[in-house]
């Protein structure tokens, strides 16, 4: 349950923004509404959403993998839900129920196990991406792609860090397993790749 109310009467503009956000999710999200007890906060919000999530020269099946194993290792349930229905239906909803044994699982490539490996260790604290992880991402991916999934990864992160301490929780965009800590299992998994 969230920790703090939701605002009672945002500005007109936010308003607007909310009725956006539901014509595109079917509600208006948690994140946004705690979010617009800063009304100047919204829009860089929204911003830094678009920006993780948009098409570059990453593939988005990488890119949407990435992110969703930082929500898992910081055990953020909103985006969880969230990324699992952007999978649902997809050939990438087996990998994303299977995106913490990344090391392991048939399902992955080399390059998203790669790249998996390095959200890992860029998730850690205090970050520790080893040179050997950096050298395996460098054969699968450009500098301008390595780039774009840094940026993805720590954007991830920030969502997760702002949602978690306020209470944000899953809206039911899927359905979730109960979360378990895992961090401890999967570096130990990590360290086979």
């Amino acid at each position: 349950m969230a920790r703090i109310d939701l605002p009672k009467r945002p500005p007109w503009w936010i308003r607007l923004i909310f009725f956006v956000a539901r014509k595109q999710y079917g509600k208006t999200v948690l994140p946004l509404q705690m979010a617009a007890h800063v009304p100047g906060f919204v829009v860089p919000f929204m911003m830094t959403n678009l920006f993780a999530h948009g098409c570059r020269t990453l593939p988005p099946d990488t890119r949407l993998l990435a992110m969703h194993l930082v929500g898992e290792l910081n055990q953020c349930n909103w985006c969880i839900d969230y990324a699992r229905s952007l999978a649902h239906g997809t050939a990438m909803q087996d990998k994303m129920h299977h995106v913490r044994e990344f090391a392991t699982h048939p399902a992955f490539s080399p390059a998203e196990r790669a790249a998996l490996h390095y959200a890992f260790e860029s998730t850690l604290i205090p970050v520790a991406v080893s040179d050997e992880t950096f050298a395996e991402l460098r054969r699968h991916y450009s500098e301008k792609q390595i780039v774009e999934l840094t940026f993805a990864v720590a954007i991830e992160s920030f969502f997760n860090r702002v949602n978690a301490p306020l209470g944000v929780e899953a809206e039911g965009f899927c359905a979730l397993e109960p979360i378990t800590s895992f961090t401890a299992d999967l570096a130990d998994s990590a360290k086979s790749v």
